[in-house]
């Protein structure tokens, strides 16, 4: 009993005094960095493919690039000149499907796939919207020369920047805009104010702004959008 009582009285940790070594093996798994990948393509097209999940890393790379010369190969299926305007061809989306972080690419996938890639640069903090529809949105974080999934919930995002030409260091604007589309209205030069204001009240677009009167290109563009998203 005497034996006993000795341990269990005993308040000395000699083990915390242990020093680590180098050939000890960590077990902090929260240490163990994530990989990210090159192309942010290839976490759009990751995301919505249920076939990559089966894949093992090893494999995923080599399927993703294959699924966007695929992509490439069958724009005639899914691209309209009825839908796209003409800056939006058909050689543009080809083209940059066969390299990395093309802009042209981000927004085909957004229609292929109907979705809206937020893009996250972590080294700014800031966040950009990349389409103009509204489809369900996929975050993806640049941080540290590669791209992740952010799997944190829109919610969260209080603003967006409305300046793409930021991202010009992490992608390639092969496109200058993300207005792909074809217009409802025609031309710019065929309307008066008063033909752009009776449109708007039809679609109950208010005609003011910080109670000042909106011009004419306000109205054309915002009516132009409401079509656009209608």
């Amino acid at each position: 009993m005497e034996f006993l009582e000795l341990f269990e009285n005993n308040v000395n940790n000699y083990t915390s005094k242990i020093k680590k070594s180098k050939y000890i093996e960590n077990t902090n798994h929260n240490s163990i960095k994530k990989k990210g990948k090159k192309d942010i393509c290839h976490i759009i097209i990751s995301k919505n493919n249920l076939e990559y999940s089966l894949l093992k890393n090893n494999e995923k790379d080599n399927f993703i690039l294959k699924k966007k010369l695929e992509i490439a190969s069958e724009i005639d299926t899914f691209h309209s000149n009825d839908y796209y305007n003409f800056s939006f061809n058909k050689s543009l989306i080809s083209n940059g499907l066969q390299s990395d972080n093309n802009f042209s690419s981000i927004l085909y996938l957004n229609d292929i796939f109907k979705c809206n890639c937020i893009i996250h640069n972590k080294d700014t903090n800031k966040y950009y919207k990349t389409g103009l529809k509204n489809y369900e949105n996929i975050i993806c974080k640049y941080e540290n020369n590669s791209w992740f999934l952010d799997d944190d919930p829109v919610e969260k995002i209080k603003t967006y920047s409305s300046d793409l030409n930021e991202l010009n260091n992490i992608i390639h604007f092969d496109i200058k805009t993300n207005d792909i589309y074809k217009s409802f209205l025609k031309p710019f030069s065929n309307y008066k104010l008063d033909d752009l204001r009776k449109i708007a009240e039809e679609l109950n677009i208010d005609l003011k702004k910080n109670n000042k009167k909106k011009i004419k290109k306000e109205l054309y563009n915002e009516i132009n959008l409401k079509k656009l998203l209608s």
